[in-house]
């Protein structure tokens, strides 16, 4: 005989009413591991999650990429220090925090290559010496999750 947990149910009841078959819940999960580069950490979190914790990492990464692809600025690069100051995500129970702590690593690693890549002029520095500033409060953030985070 089997036996159902809470997420269980949540996860039928998804495929019966969205139509989502468990194969794409599970690609969706590699896709988003994949995104954030396996750690072991991660893996463990990613596959207790349902399917609308997992949408939402992706979604958030997505999102954040697209913006970063289309308006590498100084705004741009300040908005990603929003998604680890939510209270909301900080005191979740389920380590979304934490997969949004490495989804934010991995945008500001893209984040910094889109810079590199742009000419080297006054504005750059400008933008540059800005970033610096915003890593600087950040670094002095009560929160010891975005001080580590300012710090990398």
């Amino acid at each position: 005989m089997f036996s159902f947990d809470g997420s269980c149910i949540v996860i039928l009841f998804l495929i019966v009413q969205e139509g989502i078959k468990a194969s794409e819940i599970q690609e969706l999960k590699g896709q988003l591991l994949a995104m954030l580069d396996h750690p072991q950490t991660m893996t463990r979190l990613v596959n207790s999650y349902n399917y609308p914790i997992v949408m939402y990492l992706m979604s958030v990464y997505n999102l954040e990429l697209l913006r970063l692809q289309q308006c590498p600025s100084v705004e741009t690069f300040n908005k990603q220090f929003d998604y680890m100051e939510d209270r909301a995500i900080q005191v979740d129970k389920n380590g979304i925090y934490d997969c949004i702590l490495a989804i934010e690593t991995k945008l500001f690693s893209e984040f910094c290559s889109s810079l590199a890549a742009q000419p080297k002029d006054k504005e750059r520095d400008k933008n540059l010496e800005v970033i610096a500033v915003i890593l600087l409060i950040e670094f002095n953030n009560p929160n010891k999750n975005i001080r580590k985070h300012a710090d990398t």
